[in-house]
C-alpha cells in the first residue's frame, strides 16, 4: 500500500467484475495519501468516462491490459498564508493496450505522445492497469516514478533504445495478430494473413541459419587471427610442431587439412592468413544475405499491420501504441 508522505512502494490490485471505474474507486480508497476532499470521487469520475472503451479494447484488440494514466499534483493550496499543500487531479489519460504497462507506456514515450502537466507528484500520481483474468476485471495501480525511470532508462542510449522498441513492437503485433487469426471471418483476409505467417516462419527458420553461419565464419575467423597474431609475437620461441599443436588445439576438429600439410612456419602463417581472408569473404556473403532477409520481415511487419486496419478487421489500431512503432 502506498504511504502518505507519497514514497513509492508495492502495488495495489483489485479483481472482480465490476466496471474499471468501480474497481479505481476501490483501489484510491486504499491510498492512504488520498485524503484531499472530492480527490478519490474525481479520480473514479474521469475514469468512468473511459470505462466503454477500455471494456472495448479490452475484447477488441487481444493485447493482455489497457493503460490509464492519472495524473496528480502536489502543491501548496492557493490563496493561503500557511504551507498548507492540497492534491489536485490534474488528468486522466487512456494511454492504450499492449502486452504489459511497461511496454505501452515505452513505446508511448518513443512516439513522443507523453504528455506531463507541469508540476506533477510522480509518486503520488499512478497508471491504473486492467486486465482480464477469466471473466473478471483485474485493476492494478502502479506509482508512475518507476515506470517511466525505467522506459528512460531504456530509451537513452540509442543502439538499446532501437532494441527495446524493435522487441516491443514485435511482442504487441504478435498479440494482435493471434486474436486477429481467432476472430477473422473474411476469407480473403484470413489467407492473406496465413500467407504472410508461412513467409515469415520460413524467413525465421532461415535467419536461424544465417546466424549459426555467420557466428562459426567470425569464430574461424577470430582464433586465425588471434594465432597469427601470437605466432607474430613469440612464433620464433616455438618449434614448427609447437605451432602445428597451438593450431590444431584451437580450431580442434575444424583444422583445416592444409595445416597438416604445411612444410615450414611462414607455410603456417599463409595458411592462417588464407582462412582469415576467406572468412572475411564470408561474412560479407553472409552479412548481405542477413540484411535481405531482414528487410522481408520488416515488410511481414507492415503487411500485418496493413491487415490489421483494414476496416474489416475490426481492430482499435490508434489505441494500440506499441503497433504504431516504426
Amino acid at each position: 500500500m502506498w504511504g502518505s508522505a507519497g514514497a513509492t512502494t508495492n502495488d495495489i490490485c483489485k479483481e472482480g467484475k465490476e466496471k474499471p471505474s468501480k474497481a479505481t474507486n476501490f483501489v484510491a480508497g486504499l491510498m492512504l495519501w488520498i485524503n484531499t476532499p472530492g480527490l478519490r470521487e474525481q479520480i473514479t469520475a474521469s475514469v468512468a468516462k473511459l470505462d466503454q472503451r477500455v471494456e472495448n479494447l479490452l475484447a477488441k484488440s487481444g493485447e493482455p491490459g489497457v493503460a490509464v494514466k492519472v495524473d496528480i499534483q502536489h502543491d501548496v493550496k492557493p490563496h493561503t498564508d500557511d504551507r498548507e499543500y492540497v492534491d489536485t487531479l490534474k488528468a486522466v489519460q487512456l494511454v492504450g493496450a499492449g502486452t504489459s504497462l511497461e511496454d505501452v507506456w515505452l513505446a508511448t514515450v518513443a512516439l513522443g505522445k507523453a504528455k506531463d502537466a507541469e508540476r506533477l507528484d510522480d509518486a503520488r500520481s499512478f497508471f491504473l492497469w486492467f486486465s482480464r483474468k477469466g471473466n473478471n476485471l483485474v485493476t492494478v495501480a502502479v506509482s508512475q516514478w518507476p515506470i517511466q525511470s525505467k522506459a528512460g532508462r531504456l530509451l537513452a542510449e540509442e543502439e538499446l533504445a532501437k532494441v527495446q522498441k524493435a522487441a516491443v513492437a514485435a511482442s504487441g503485433l504478435s498479440a494482435a495478430v493471434d486474436y486477429l487469426e481467432r476472430i477473422i471471418t473474411d476469407n480473403a483476409l484470413k489467407q492473406k494473413l496465413q500467407f504472410i505467417k508461412d513467409a515469415q516462419a520460413a524467413d525465421e527458420k532461415k535467419i536461424a541459419e544465417i546466424d549459426r553461419k555467420l557466428n562459426d565464419a567470425l569464430e574461424q575467423k577470430r582464433k586465425a587471427q588471434a594465432i597469427a597474431d601470437q605466432f607474430n609475437m613469440i612464433g620464433d620461441a616455438l618449434t614448427f610442431a609447437a605451432q602445428k599443436d597451438t593450431i590444431k588445439a584451437i580450431f580442434g576438429k575444424d583444422t583445416p587439412a592444409e595445416v597438416e600439410q604445411a612444410k615450414t612456419p611462414a607455410g603456417l602463417v599463409q595458411v592462417l592468413q588464407t582462412i582469415i581472408k576467406e572468412r572475411e569473404t564470408e561474412i560479407t556473403t553472409i552479412s548481405a544475405e542477413k540484411t535481405t532477409v531482414d528487410k522481408r520481415r520488416q515488410e511481414y511487419r507492415s503487411q500485418y499491420v496493413q491487415i490489421i486496419r483494414v476496416p474489416k478487421a475490426d481492430y482499435p489500431y490508434q489505441d494500440v501504441p506499441q503497433l504504431q512503432l516504426p
